[in-house]
């Protein structure tokens, strides 16, 4: 795919260091390129492994603006990024492509977990029967 061979870095500074923050491709020879302007601060990369559902895109969770929310965003090959869904911590996928994205509630410390699969022209969330993972907040 497009993505073979390359590095990719997510990072997640503040406004005053904005310089070195969103996301960047790193060259053979380790020099750092802002790989997509629209990303502004980006802490997950995944590239779509199968094709089946998402293009071989990649998926990031980050922010198009400092001082908004984490969010679940598809960019292409050429940079472009288009924001799929909000309020977000995690992602993964699984051996056939669906995306799973994770997210915490710090009011009640449950980590909800959905499976995503597009449809044409629209995305559907699906819930995997309302499972809810309780995490203990560390003292």
């Amino acid at each position: 795919g497009v993505f073979d061979n390359k590095m990719f870095v997510a990072s997640s500074f503040t406004s005053s260091n904005a310089s070195l923050s969103g996301i960047f491709a790193i060259s053979q020879y380790g020099t750092a390129t802002r790989f997509c302007d629209g990303i502004v601060s980006a802490t997950q990369i995944l590239i779509d492994p199968t094709g089946n559902y998402f293009n071989n895109d990649m998926m990031v969770i980050g922010k198009n603006s400092f001082d908004g929310e984490w969010g679940l965003w598809q960019i292409d090959s050429h940079g472009n990024s288009t924001e799929i869904m909000r309020g977000l911590d995690s992602i993964a996928f699984d051996d056939k492509g669906a995306l799973y994205v994770s997210e915490y509630d710090y009011a009640t410390d449950i980590v909800t977990i959905n499976r995503i699969v597009p449809e044409p022209a629209t995305m559907i969330l699906l819930a995997l029967g309302g499972i809810g993972i309780a995490r203990r907040r560390r003292s």
